[in-house]
């Protein structure tokens, strides 16, 4: 499969975000547990709200995570970096159904916990690339990516240049002098 496209009378932001989904797992097929989890409750929300008999409620929650809650997520998404770890597993450590801990999770960190992890991974990452010469296929590996194109696509979206280039880079401007003003 060489693309996805939405016709344009079908393109609601739920229907975009299943498509990119998809495209992404599509060209990246070492796909975290956790991203599947994310994309079942954004599927599953769609078709409970489109098709469904209930009505779409407001909002909620507008409260987040406890902030025992927030730090306990916090710390099994970074011990788990390569994804192996499922959303109902984080929910229930933090005593949350998993639609709720979604919830509130986006509610306190700002994003869902698929991209937050991303956040970590590239974090991660850029802390190897400064501090070591190691080659960034290992990097790719200890930073939670499944291979070295996904890392360096995923990469080049967070950072707007390649790890390669950041590197070289961050290695520049630590040798540079100076220059006092």
């Amino acid at each position: 499969m060489s693309s996805i496209s939405i016709p344009n009378q079908a393109a609601g932001p739920v229907r975009r975000s299943i498509t990119f989904t998809i495209q992404c797992r599509v060209s990246n097929l070492t796909t975290s547990l956790l991203a599947l989890d994310q994309f079942s409750l954004i599927l599953g929300a769609h078709l409970l709200q489109r098709y469904g008999v209930l009505q779409k409620m407001g909002k909620v929650s507008k409260g987040g995570l406890a902030p025992w809650q927030k730090r306990r997520a916090a710390e099994l998404l970074r011990e788990n970096l390569d994804g192996r770890i499922r959303l109902t597993d984080v929910a229930r450590e933090c005593s949350l159904s998993v639609s709720h801990f979604a919830r509130s999770f986006k509610a306190t960190f700002g994003m869902a916990p698929h991209r937050w992890l991303i956040g970590r991974r590239i974090e991660r990452a850029k802390e190897l690339l400064r501090q070591t010469t190691t080659p960034i296929a290992d990097i790719a590996i200890q930073s939670g990516f499944g291979d070295q194109a996904a890392f360096t696509r995923t990469f080049r979206q967070a950072v707007g240049i390649s790890p390669g280039q950041w590197r070289r880079y961050i290695a520049a401007r630590a040798i540079e002098p100076k220059n006092p003003a």
